[in-house]
């Protein structure tokens, strides 16, 4: 890579940077109308058969020819549709097609397609999907259901991509998993989380819900919570707290943040609070409020590990009062470097709008372990691993080439877990030497000042440095022994990558082979 070549990639990558952090502060439009043409099947409801997988259909025709469309086209949303055509069955299917009258001659504020004058679209939802720059905005993407069938549910749904926020990968994964993760957490505003959807959601029933969205008194303020089953049985579960009502919304940001999402302080890097974060998760709760809504049947296989605060009771639920470093939480100035909750690398302890002024070892783009550019800001240079291969994590600590003490910051490490229950003993790869860490507590390590942090080692292995097949692979591969084994033709550590001459991604492929069968 020339040395433009090099700077520009730089610039991008600090755009996102500066600008992730405040994605999702859209401005959705409204609900329109109903489709009363449009039948739906009830009769899976009544039977013991299993119900069928959602259908989905993309129209990119008012996207203009270029390499960003042919990438949104064929590299970014077949994944995601994949994904949850996989990942869900829904339980009223569309008969027919999905059609609207010749008259109506703009759909979701757009040109209405042809196909949907003449044959129709056969799916049970049809993203309309559209690329433009939205110039001094800090909205990354956004969805809205802009047609329903009888039961509520969004059929057709519009997905505005700013090509501000969405560059090509050019060869870089950890772009390609940004850019996916934030069309998926789009997605699932299309499918039916959001503020507008709440109020068609159904009951086992069949009925509409009443006051499954309350505001409540939270120590002392008003809050906004979503209660719909499953989503609050595992909720309760998650975090250890039998008394919570319902999953607390975001209560911060205008309209089309506030409520349209998971609340920040709580579920940081679930892939509905709102913002994008490297690691960001789709976890069962996302998949619990689709369940919730009476429109979907969802397999959890495809949630990936959630851990964000798990166990840590109703105090920490509601608002406990932070004085010191936690797990989840820092209080030091923002100069201060830490692991991010995630471990997926170091970041400054900052807090956002969004986060009812509590402080994160920020996760960026950046310091992410997962980024082979980040090697530049390696602490350890030559002794620490960077890129998706490497499958490192961010282990905290003081350790330097130099005597003089220095100030903790992290490191990104390849690791081991080995054993089980108590005897689990962590293995840090520091260069050509290892350190074991069998307690929590701080080590040394040979040929270096200073002191690596060691986590503990059975709760470090069950959550941050815990193994798994990305969002199941997509649905187009098998997880075998925590790895995805691709289908022919897919790639990557997720599967969500074409093994085509023409995947603007396939630069990479070269080194994450290891992830395929063919």
């Amino acid at each position: 890579m020339n040395s433009q070549l090099t700077f520009l990639f730089s610039f991008l990558l600090s755009t996102l940077l500066i600008n992730f952090s405040s994605a999702y502060q859209c401005f959705q439009t409204p609900d329109i109308a109903f489709l009363p043409l449009l039948e739906e099947d009830f009769s899976f409801l009544n039977t013991d058969s299993t119900f069928p997988n959602l259908r989905i259909n993309a129209d990119f025709s008012s996207i203009q020819k270029s390499p960003l469309k042919e990438y949104i086209e064929k590299d970014l949303l077949p994944p995601i549709i994949d994904y949850f055509q996989s990942a869900l069955k829904v339980k009223r299917p569309l008969k027919g097609t999905i059609k609207v009258p010749a008259s109506q001659v703009n759909l979701c504020n757009t040109p209405t397609p042809k196909i949907f004058h003449t044959e129709g679209v056969e799916a049970d939802l049809s993203l309309l999907v559209t690329a433009k720059a939205l110039v001094n905005s800090t909205c990354a993407a956004k969805a809205y259901a802009c047609r329903r069938a009888s039961s509520g549910r969004p059929v057709i749904s519009k997905l505005i991509l700013n090509t501000e926020f969405l560059p090509l990968p050019n060869g870089s994964y950890s772009i390609h998993e940004r850019n996916v993760n934030l069309v998926m957490h789009e997605v699932l505003h299309a499918l039916g989380f959001a503020e507008p959807s709440f109020q068609h959601y159904l009951d086992e029933s069949g009925n509409k819900r009443v006051n499954h969205v309350r505001t409540i008194k939270v120590n002392g303020e008003e809050r906004t919570i979503l209660d719909v089953e499953p989503l609050t049985k595992r909720v309760r579960k998650h975090f250890g707290c039998s008394s919570i009502q319902g999953a607390l919304l975001e209560n911060d940001g205008g309209h089309g943040t506030k409520n349209y999402h998971f609340e920040r302080r709580v579920f940081f890097n679930e892939i509905m609070s709102s913002g994008l974060i490297p690691d960001a998760r789709l976890s069962e709760l996302s998949l619990a409020v689709l369940e919730g809504s009476g429109w979907y049947q969802p397999d959890y296989s495809f949630a990936e590990p959630f851990f964000f605060g798990q166990g840590q009771g109703c105090e920490f639920y509601n608002g406990a009062n932070v004085t010191t470093n936690t797990e989840e939480y820092c209080v030091e100035k923002a100069s201060s470097m830490g692991c991010a909750p995630t471990g997926r690398g170091k970041g400054r302890c900052l807090s956002d709008y969004r986060s009812d002024r509590y402080k994160f070892f920020s996760p960026r783009l950046e310091y992410d372990c997962a980024n082979i550019e980040a090697e530049k800001t390696a602490s350890l240079k030559g002794l620490e691993a960077f890129g998706v291969k490497a499958e490192s994590r961010c282990f905290s600590g003081t350790l330097s080439f130099e005597k003089k003490e220095q100030k903790s910051t992290g490191f990104c490490f390849k690791y081991q877990c080995q054993g089980q229950g108590l005897d689990t003993v962590l293995e840090v790869q520091i260069g050509n030497n290892k350190a074991f860490c069998t307690s929590q507590g701080p080590i040394k390590v040979e040929g270096l000042s200073g002191e690596l942090n060691c986590p503990d080692p059975l709760a470090y292995c069950n959550t941050v440095g815990e193994k798994f097949c990305p969002k199941n692979c997509m649905g187009r591969g098998d997880c075998v022994n925590n790895k995805c084994v691709c289908k022919h033709g897919f790639a990557g550590p997720d599967c969500s990558m074409m093994m085509s001459d023409k995947s603007s991604i396939i630069s990479e492929i070269n080194v994450l082979t290891t992830f395929n069968k063919n």
